[in-house]
């Protein structure tokens, strides 16, 4: 559940990045890099996720 809230939030502050900075020449490399590591920082947090789903659930 924390997983799935910390990659909504850096969605979420690219989403708003861009729109804030789209229309503004100027800032164009800058939307781009806070976008590219918005982008790894989900990869990131996702692969967090990845070793307990490989741990069977106990049932």
């Amino acid at each position: 559940m924390a997983t799935a809230a910390a990659a909504a939030a850096t969605l979420l502050h690219a989403a708003r990045r861009y729109r804030q900075q789209h229309g503004v020449p100027d800032l164009h490399f800058r939307m781009s890099v806070t976008i590219g590591c918005d982008a790894i920082a989900s990869v990131a947090i996702t692969w967090q996720l990845f070793p307990i789903l490989l741990v069977p659930a106990c049932v």
